[in-house]
């Protein structure tokens, strides 16, 4: 699998409207769900799955998305109850721990937790403790009668106290826990643009009186995002290269403009050591571009869109998009 950090849409919120308690109402306005909702959705497509965190993890999320069919992966908080699962686990000789990868281990069950409506599959994740020397494994084995037995003068064999950290999540797909946790750890791919542009886009540094003006100011710096990630795709492919090192790679330079014979030029000088490695790199996307404009007139906008994302999906995944529609022959 791979990840496309673009930022597809905005809509600004009250602050005490939080999407936790909308989220049903957020997702019944897809497409095609037979609700009292408008069709209104981000993409125009219904979501294939809704991963979250422990905010989501609550009834009124779970019950609202399984009454649209919606497909969800959701962590649960720590509460007692979630620790009393953690435990039966642990507890019970035939529980299966498969490889979930990354050093975590995965076993499943089904319970019912104090309020919820229904039982509902969950999946128990843990991870060995790489420092044994953590807080939460002395309070471990300080809890221990291994030491007691040790000071009275009792001879027995060692053995190692092993210290596990833990996350359950709960879903309503079928698939098996080794899609299931790196499935849920992608998830975090999907919040690095958001950080992205709340430190280094401006996203948090505007405030306005009404939610009108600050949502048009959010679009326009989401849509300079974009733009800027498709560019640096192009230049660059292989993974996304955030604005704090981008920036003064592509941008570090002196601009001085020419004209000559009716023709205006541009000419950029990168200024640090790297503009060896870039200048070949900026001037293959720049040539393409400029071929893209004169061999594809005839496309409308959509069209070109499509042969650049093409592109861009051929030079950093390794897969080439659908072929463009054939231009019409010339009258």
């Amino acid at each position: 699998m791979f990840s496309f950090e673009i930022a597809p849409h905005y809509k600004a919120r009250p602050f005490l409207n939080s999407l936790q308690s909308q989220t049903p109402e957020f997702l019944a306005r897809q497409p095609g769900r037979p609700e009292k909702y408008p069709k209104r959705t981000i993409l125009n497509a219904i979501f294939y799955l809704v991963r979250g965190d422990c905010a989501y993890g609550h009834e009124g999320c779970l019950l609202g998305a399984e009454k649209l069919g919606q497909s969800y992966l959701f962590k649960l908080r720590c509460t007692a109850g979630v620790r009393a699962v953690i435990k039966g686990v642990e507890g019970t000789r035939d529980t299966r721990w498969v490889e979930a990868g990354q050093g975590w281990q995965g076993a499943e069950g089904t319970v019912r937790l104090l309020g919820w409506t229904r039982d509902r599959r969950v999946v128990v994740l843990r991870r060995r403790l790489a420092a044994p020397g953590s807080p939460q494994g002395k309070k471990t084995r300080a809890r221990h009668p291994l030491s007691l037995l040790l000071h009275a003068g009792v001879e027995i064999a060692s053995c190692e106290v092993l210290d596990y950290e833990y996350q359950i999540l709960t879903t309503n797909l079928t698939y098996n826990i080794e899609m299931l946790a790196p499935m849920y750890r992608e998830r975090g791919d999907a919040e690095n643009p958001f950080d992205e542009l709340k430190n280094q886009w401006g996203w948090g540094g505007f405030t306005t009186q009404r939610l009108a003006p600050g949502q048009h100011t959010a679009r326009l710096i989401a849509l300079i995002y974009n733009w800027w990630s498709l560019y640096n795709r192009l230049v660059e492919p292989g993974q996304h290269h955030e604005a704090i090192t981008s920036r003064p790679r592509l941008l570090g330079g002196v601009a001085k403009q020419t004209e000559h014979a009716g023709q205006r030029s541009l000419q950029v000088r990168l200024l640090h050591a790297d503009a060896p490695d870039l200048k070949p790199r900026i001037t293959a996307v720049v040539h393409w571009l400029q071929d893209l404009l004169t061999s594809a007139e005839q496309l409308d906008v959509g069209a070109r869109w499509q042969r650049i994302t093409a592109r861009i999906l051929e030079l950093n995944f390794e897969y080439l998009g659908p072929a463009p529609p054939p231009l019409p022959l010339p009258a």
